[in-house]
């Protein structure tokens, strides 16, 4: 088996942070954020595979310092489902696909028994939310079978989502359109639609979208727990006071300083007296988040049917 991880987008919707890094590197808990998807997939596949565009040369030199992993520079993103058309090559064998941008702790063994099971072409993993609207939908039948997919359906008619980890068969590539741009909106569906088989396969784990300014920090928090995680080449005076903050390498905290859930990137500089709460913090910028409700994913893996009134 081999592995292809997504990260060429320009992760538009992490901006500022995304200015000077990638999304996949941006710091999750002090490690870049692909990496905890990326070593689990390496204690699996033979190989892992990256497609770079956006601020690519950070991204080249984390590829490099890793063993099995390889890369694909695109000039422009082409789109995931372009990608996999340019990369057919490489797709000669079953291969994981999933986004870089995800946080997920699921069996790469179980996806794979059952995406062998059932005789797939294509194995979407799918997890459940309490509200799908801003998602992709699936609709399956009971075996798993896919039926129709719904785009940020205002009525949809499941919970059931996709999570951005595939599985492909090389076969399927004889059915492919080198037209398509994204997986979910054009091949996915164009594959339904021609009788091939794409099966979803509820991952049962918990799942986390963290490509939005207020999920980075929030996810995050909800890991760390209660506590504060510090890098140990960080310098925190000791009259400063941290409050469930994360520190990231050779940052400097002066005394005084007051951090509530922050996280504060590499080498980032922190004045004295400071007082921060519910921010992130870069060595260039400051964003602060507002609590608001969110809908968090349900872990369960069965699946139900929505009742959705018309829009007054």
């Amino acid at each position: 088996m081999k592995a292809y991880l997504l990260a060429a987008g320009r992760g538009s919707r992490l901006r500022p942070l995304t200015d000077v890094l990638p999304k996949p590197l941006v710091p999750f808990l002090n490690k870049p954020l692909v990496s905890y998807q990326h070593h689990k997939l390496l204690a699996h596949a033979e190989e892992v595979r990256f497609n770079v565009s956006y601020l690519a040369e950070p991204l080249i030199h984390y590829v490099e310092a890793t063993p099995r992993t390889s890369y694909c520079h695109e000039n422009q993103p082409l789109g995931s489902a372009r990608t996999i058309w340019e990369e057919r090559a490489y797709f000669a064998q079953t291969t994981l696909v999933a986004c870089a941008d995800i946080m997920a702790d699921y069996d790469v063994e179980q996806l794979l028994k059952k995406h062998r099971q059932t005789g797939a072409k294509v194995t979407i993993g799918t997890v459940t939310v309490n509200d799908p609207r801003a998602y992709g939908v699936i609709v399956s039948d009971e075996e798993g079978s896919i039926r129709e997919f719904q785009e940020k359906p205002e009525c949809p008619l499941s919970n059931m989502i996709s999570s951005g980890i595939y599985v492909l068969e090389p076969e399927v590539l004889t059915s492919w359109d080198p037209s398509w741009v994204d997986l979910g909106t054009d091949a996915f569906p164009a594959l339904v639609a021609a009788g091939i088989p794409v099966y979803a396969y509820p991952l049962g784990c918990t799942w986390q979208d963290v490509g939005k300014l207020d999920d980075y920090l929030l996810v995050q928090l909800q890991h760390l727990g209660t506590g504060n995680l510090i890098h140990p080449t960080a310098q925190v005076h000791p009259q400063a006071i941290l409050q469930r903050t994360i520190v990231g390498a050779k940052a400097v905290i002066e005394a005084g300083a007051h951090l509530t859930n922050c996280i504060v990137w590499p080498d980032t500089h922190i004045l004295a007296d400071t007082k921060i709460a519910m921010s992130i913090v870069t060595s260039t910028v400051a964003v602060q988040i507002e609590r608001r409700h969110r809908a968090e994913p349900v872990l369960a893996e069965h699946r139900k049917k929505l009742v959705c009134s018309s829009p007054a």
